[in-house]
């Protein structure tokens, strides 16, 4: 095993590392006890108690990955999702938008303020999201945030020319669910489109190593059933009589992030100050550690040599184009 010293960093450990590293200070064997917990109620629990985090990682409390094109990551980077979807809003002249899973709504806000003339409306299963998502954006008239699940989406909501997610659709097992919903609040050959982490086509060709990182990762950001695998969504849609689906794989954007991320996990698992308050700390908010740190392994293979290809997950973009009227 790679000799560890007093200042560790990410490209001493090899996934093997990680992984008995994180037994040693979590136990993995009780991590993978929660793969058990219904969905709906670790998603509430693990964002509840997250909040913290979230509003420490940004101060707009943005819940996503920051994307670049060179590696290193800004706060800035955390505006790239958005401003996607406001170039896919413009070209198609959008005039209502919906967000699924806002969170505290820090992508619906920034593409409030851009487009001041098209109606924002963001949704979140967790009514604290929804009341600071409406705190945060009181001074956009033009946006508002209300309480509904991916599955429900209720009928008063109306239609929308664009409806998007960044980060959030995989806590969903119901793809299918998920779709019809959407289908029936999107306007006739509106846009839908989401960014999110997908389990590669071969993943189960990967090491046991990497498979048991991807799990572990997967589990400490609530998605127990796994991250949907890459192609799934695209034949959901196309099933579903979307046309023109697209996906662009964007993973490398996002090697920033992992690298922060990591070099955070691993501050709270390997020095002592984080291994004192860890008992204080509310579980899910100290998993992040764990998801951190394993981010930059099931991405790209590692910290030493990263690349897309030698991970066992991809981030990506999907669009697509809702059926027309009859």
């Amino acid at each position: 095993m790679a000799q560890k010293t007093n200042d560790p960093k990410l490209t001493d450990y090899s996934v093997t590392d990680a992984l008995a590293l994180i037994d040693r200070r979590f136990g993995k064997d009780r991590l993978l006890r929660d793969l058990s917990t219904p969905t709906e109620r670790l998603v509430t629990a693990y964002y509840l108690q997250s909040r913290w985090g979230y509003e420490r990682y940004n101060p707009h409390a943005a819940m996503h990955m920051a994307l670049s094109d060179d590696g290193k990551y800004t706060h800035d980077g955390l505006r790239a999702q958005a401003d996607t979807v406001i170039a896919e809003a413009r070209k198609i002249g959008a005039r209502r938008i919906l967000e699924l899973g806002c969170g505290q709504a820090f992508n619906a806000r920034v593409i409030a303020e851009a487009l001041p003339e098209v109606e924002v409306v963001a949704t979140d299963l967790i009514e604290a999201h929804i009341t600071k998502a409406n705190e945060r954006g009181a001074h956009l008239p033009n946006f508002r945030a209300v309480r509904s699940s991916f599955t429900e989406l209720p009928d008063d909501l109306g239609q929308f020319d664009l409806i998007f997610a960044v980060e959030t659709l995989c806590h969903s097992p119901e793809i299918d669910a998920v779709i019809e919903r959407v289908k029936a609040r999107l306007a006739p050959g509106g846009t839908f489109m989401f960014h999110d982490a997908f389990r590669r086509t071969d993943w189960e060709s990967k090491s046991d190593d990497l498979k048991e990182a991807l799990v572990l990762n997967e589990l400490c950001l609530a998605v127990p059933h796994g991250y949907a695998v890459w192609g799934t969504w695209e034949d959901a849609l196309a099933r579903a009589g979307f046309t023109d689906v697209t996906t662009e794989d964007i993973s490398m954007q996002g090697l920033g992030t992992c690298r922060r991320l990591g070099r955070v996990g691993l501050k709270f698992l390997t020095q002592w100050k984080y291994r004192l308050l860890r008992p204080y700390v509310p579980k899910h908010l100290a998993r992040n550690a764990v998801a951190g740190f394993l981010g930059i392994y099931i991405m790209y293979g590692g910290a030493s040599d990263p690349a897309s290809e030698n991970g066992i997950t991809r981030y990506g973009l999907i669009r697509a184009v809702g059926p027309k009227a009859v």
